[in-house]
């Protein structure tokens, strides 16, 4: 009797421990398909991205979502972001569990933005020739942004005088000459795109005019043409303006300034017409100044003329006398 209570017992022990095999066969843990490592994905500001969380698991298992450690309102097998932010950005983390066991997936979801240059467009930049100049490129944008620059179209490289500045992603040149004119373009690129800003740079000369240190001097005679010539360069071209005595003076009949103010011509100089003359060029790189002293002369007679009238009136007045003499005998 004791025999067959034991060997009933063993039986449904045996028993118990096969249904429970059995439930335990049923049962299958989480493994969600994919990598086993973190999965970098990357996405455009204001574009859709999907990530996935599948796994084949008995029962299904409860999906949990969280993004940098923190609980997310999603239990699908899928989070779906439609139009990502710089803020979607972080480490993603699936959970999935069920009796049998749990199984977890990282995404590192980069949002990329395109690049945007601050105070775009078209700007225009002047400097002396000389003095230094830069050209400020400040881009934003995820990826850091690559600045690389053109001058009028073409690839520009850095030499003596020009450099790259890479905390403001600008252009500096150190002595501006005249052949830096010209339009330089800064572009700024990453995986999400590239933006562009365009200077177009002048360098200025300063006006020049050719003379000595001392004013040059002219004399004329009364009634006859005067002209002052007064030549310059510079960048932009200058322009001349005459004065006489420190005071502007106004084109009359007989007055005129030919060829952009290079020519200054009285057509009939009259001795009121003596005076300081100044040839005035000026542009926005600067002025310089050229002065004349003109002297106008009465008219005066050579003495070889001078000399023959008084032999001409010493003889008349000789003949006179004789022929009075002889009336008087």
């Amino acid at each position: 009797m004791l025999a067959l209570t034991y060997c009933m017992q063993q039986i449904r022990i045996i028993d118990f421990v096969e249904k429970v095999m059995a439930a335990l066969n049923k049962f299958v843990p989480p493994n969600i398909a994919g990598m086993s490592n973190v999965q970098n994905l990357s996405v455009l500001q204001n574009q859709q991205v999907t990530l996935e969380c599948k796994s084949d698991a008995v029962p299904p298992p409860v999906l949990t979502w969280l993004k940098d450690g923190e609980i997310l309102e999603v239990h699908s097998l899928r989070h779906l972001i439609v139009k990502a932010q710089v803020s979607d950005a972080g480490m993603y983390t699936c959970v999935a569990s069920n009796r049998a066991g749990i199984d977890n997936k990282h995404y590192s979801l980069q949002v990329y933005v395109p690049p945007s240059i601050e105070n775009g467009g078209e700007t225009e930049v002047t400097v002396l020739k000389g003095n230094p100049i830069s050209l400020v490129c400040l881009a934003n944008g995820i990826p850091t942004p690559t600045i690389s620059w053109l001058k009028d179209g073409q690839t520009f490289s850095v030499n003596l005088r020009a450099t790259f500045e890479n905390q403001k992603g600008g252009l500096h040149i150190s002595n501006s000459e005249i052949n830096d004119s010209g339009r330089y373009t800064c572009i700024a690129s990453n995986e999400a795109g590239e933006d562009n800003q365009h200077f177009t740079l002048k360098v200025l000369e300063p006006p020049h005019i050719n003379k000595s240190d001392n004013p040059e001097e002219i004399s004329t005679v009364i009634n006859n043409p005067l002209e002052l010539l007064c030549i310059s360069d510079g960048i932009p071209i200058p322009k001349l303006t005459w004065m006489k005595d420190g005071r502007p003076l106004p084109q009359t009949d007989t007055i005129r300034v030919l060829r952009g103010g290079q020519i200054f011509r009285i057509s009939s100089a009259q001795v009121e017409d003596t005076g300081r003359y100044t040839c005035l060029a000026s542009s926005p790189a600067g002025d310089d100044d050229k002065e004349y002293l003109v002297r106008v002369h009465a008219y005066c007679p050579p003495l070889s003329i001078l000399g023959l009238k008084k032999i001409q009136l010493f003889t008349t007045f000789t003949s006179t006398a004789s022929t009075v003499s002889s009336l008087t005998v």
